[in-house]
């Protein structure tokens, strides 16, 4: 059974429609326990998943081979979100843009480091980055070489305890 925040209704888990929890909702989820319909409570970390791929990956595709992939990630997302670890999801990023530089001001990239680009993002929950990374294995753009760099967010100010 997958977690479910404490912000979202989940008829499997839960017997109401109103939300559980205090106004402090954040990075809490209730886990559905075999004992119980509602288990423990447990605090989620928040991640970034960011996808990387060689800045030809679209060009060199067939455009069958193209719909395939675009519809590989639409079903990744849709689960993901279904499930209730995805929170969000950019749509494909392009690769042309600006970099705003506190010494070089605006300049047209250079956004290719080392062949790779990035191609977009999504926010999810876990328990742990180990857990994170694990849910970014089923990644589309694994598929074609690229890459998901998994991040995990401060829970407060950076620096401050």
């Amino acid at each position: 059974m997958f977690p479910t925040s404490i912000g979202r209704r989940a008829p499997h888990m839960l017997g109401s429609s109103e939300p559980l929890g205090s106004s402090r909702r954040d990075n809490l989820i209730q886990v559905a326990g075999p004992e119980t319909s509602i288990g423990k409570v447990v605090r989620m970390a928040k991640f970034l998943f960011v996808y990387r791929s060689d800045e030809n990956t679209f060009d060199e595709m067939a455009p069958k081979e193209l719909h395939r992939f675009h519809a590989k990630w639409q079903t990744w997302i849709t689960e993901g979100m279904r499930a209730g670890w995805m929170l969000d999801a950019s749509t494909a990023l392009k690769t042309e843009g600006r970099r705003v530089n506190a010494n070089d001001g605006i300049s047209d990239g250079p956004l290719v480091e080392a062949g790779d680009v990035v191609r977009g993002y999504v926010n999810v929950e876990a328990e742990t980055l180990d857990s994170a990374a694990e849910l970014a294995k089923g990644c589309p753009v694994l598929l074609h070489g690229g890459s998901v760099e998994v991040r995990p967010f401060w829970r407060a100010v950076p620096g401050i305890k």
